[in-house]
């Protein structure tokens, strides 16, 4: 088995993860003082035992902290639909239900043109645009060209937002999703 070394690991980003034998990469120091902890002994000789693939106080079929996933697939996260009252800014949020990773929105409204700016993409505490202003809603039509993007992940419990603007001097109602990586167990 190769040596576990914490520095490797990309914590929080899905391309990060990897798999070491019955042990998965996100042993971290808290896990390893409490296995220290739990099993009487230090924690060198608890770091020890992890690198040899054993865990000091666990079955055979337990596992370290969460049980990590380790299947990523794309799939779709949609978005809350809101009515935007004429010439305001509205912000909807959501949470996934499993690590996920921002790489194309769609947006619609019910508008005959496109209608709404975005003021801003965040996932938690986290802005998804460089700067501050506001960027065109043909950015993330579905016949947009380019619209790529690497956010961040998203793990459950955190919060994607998005503020969009009305331009229109009449009510509109947006709509869409986001298409990105998921990871599931």
């Amino acid at each position: 088995m190769a040596e576990w070394n914490p520095g490797d690991q990309q914590y929080g980003d899905i391309s990060g993860y990897e798999h070491q034998g019955d042990i998965d990469g996100y042993v971290g120091g808290v896990d390893i003082v409490g296995i220290a902890r739990r099993a009487g002994i230090t924690p060198a000789a608890a770091m020890q035992a992890v690198r040899q693939g054993r865990v000091p106080g666990l079955g055979p079929n337990q596992r370290v902290g969460m049980n990590t996933p380790d299947v990523a697939r794309t799939q779709i996260s949609p978005m809350p639909s809101a009515t935007i009252p004429a010439n305001s800014t509205t912000t909807l949020t959501w949470q996934p239900q499993r690590p996920f990773r921002l790489e194309r929105l769609f947006l619609q409204s019910t508008g005959v043109n496109v209608d709404f700016v975005v003021e801003g993409l965040t996932v938690g505490a986290d802005p998804q645009f460089v700067n501050d202003g506001a960027v065109p809603g043909t950015m993330f039509l579905s016949t947009a060209v380019g619209g790529h993007l690497r956010g961040n992940t998203a793990n459950p419990g955190v919060t994607l937002s998005i503020v969009l603007r009305n331009l229109t001097g009449a009510p509109i109602t947006v709509f869409g999703g986001i298409i990105g990586t998921s990871l599931t167990a």
